[in-house]
């Protein structure tokens, strides 16, 4: 549920908590190419603001594939880094769907 910090995904699938279905999409694929490759995944993504169509944020994710057998991929630790052009939009990063780019992306 949202709060004034933002959401609280403790205890969520992830998507019960992404903004958008074209977000919701492109971040489920992301997980899914790392899954299937069994390959590290670079990304970072632009979030423009609505109307002026202006970066307002961007981020930058590296999901590592994990495994407890060596062979099939069971867990995905990811690790992301939010940097707030405009620090208003801190607390809605998953309250609001924003136009997005995705403007790297690099199977390692």
């Amino acid at each position: 549920m949202p709060d004034a910090h933002g959401v609280n995904a403790t205890g969520r699938h992830l998507d019960e908590v992404l903004p958008g279905p074209e977000y919701k999409r492109h971040v489920l694929a992301l997980y899914d190419e790392c899954v299937s490759q069994r390959r590290a995944l670079y990304s970072v993504c632009l979030f423009l603001s609505p109307r002026r169509r202006e970066p307002e944020r961007h981020t930058k994710v590296l999901f590592l594939p994990l495994s407890e057998d060596g062979a099939s991929v069971n867990i995905v630790m990811v690790v992301q880094v939010f940097h707030y052009i405009d620090e208003s939009t801190r607390h809605r990063h998953f309250l609001e769907t924003r136009p997005f780019e995705e403007v790297a992306h690099v199977l390692l």
